[in-house]
């Protein structure tokens, strides 16, 4: 239903986004896309919220936000994941 939400964030390298691509309601997935639009890989895989997507300055840590474990409904917690390739 509807058009898909997408918003770009921090580059983890020159060829590097990250994206938050949601379909409809609140179930958001990041994914890691290169600049000129090749190689969408999915990196999130839940039936909530992730967004927010960062990588730390050195490009080593990948911290973004869900709802995923939250205590209520809505609540949104911060997420610190190491990023292996």
């Amino acid at each position: 239903v509807g058009q898909p939400r997408q918003t770009a964030a921090v580059r983890r390298r020159a060829e590097d986004v990250e994206a938050t691509i949601g379909p409809h309601g609140r179930n958001f997935e990041l994914f890691l896309i290169n600049v000129d639009g090749s190689g969408l890989e999915q990196v999130t895989f839940n039936e909530t919220f992730d967004g927010f997507p960062m990588f730390s300055p050195d490009g080593a840590r990948l911290i973004f936000a869900s709802n995923r474990d939250a205590a209520a409904e809505g609540d949104t917690n911060v997420f610190i994941a190491d990023w292996v390739d």
